[in-house]
């Protein structure tokens, strides 16, 4: 067999064509001799500030009476919920209830009811009852007020809240 080792000038430019390109494309290398710019990396390790601490925020969700207008002399039920809007799991926390009788100015407390952590997105009904009584008829709120326990709440600004209702 015989082989010839001579390869023709121009087989030989398109071998090395092809291992060159093929270099400087995997180098980054554009032809006509240009490298890219560098692109700026992020910092890495240390030097990165930390992030923001997540922190819990407690809200109070909703307050329902119901029925809506109950009768003077009429038990009634409320339910108040809390939800736990932020980012990280509450601790402990109070939630304190009274109801304000608007016309003649009076408050009427229902209680403080401790309750456990909740989770970031966590609702929970933190207060129900279905045997609260208003003897006259008016304009009344139920009030509610979230007290953090041994916690810092990401927005003490959203840890009230009023609801209006009206005793037939």
């Amino acid at each position: 067999m015989n082989v010839n080792r001579h390869f023709h000038p121009l087989r030989w430019l398109l071998i090395v064509t092809l291992i060159c390109g093929s270099t400087l494309a995997l180098a980054g290398c554009q032809p006509g001799g240009s490298t890219p710019a560098p692109q700026p990396q992020p910092p890495s390790g240390g030097n990165q500030p930390p992030a923001p601490a997540a922190e819990p925020d407690l809200t109070i969700s909703a307050i329902e009476v119901f029925p809506s207008q109950p009768a003077a002399g009429q038990k009634f039920a409320v339910n108040v919920y809390v939800t736990n809007a932020g980012g990280a799991v509450s601790g402990d926390f109070d939630l304190a209830l009274s109801i304000r009788d608007v016309g003649r100015g009076s408050t009427y407390p229902i209680g403080t009811f401790r309750s456990g952590p909740l989770h970031p997105g966590e609702n929970v009904p933190v207060y129900t009852s279905n045997d609260r009584l208003v003897n006259d008829p008016g304009s009344f709120q139920v009030h509610a007020e979230i007290t953090p326990f041994n916690f810092q709440d990401g927005n003490s600004g959203n840890n009230t809240s009023t609801w209006a209702f009206t005793v037939k």
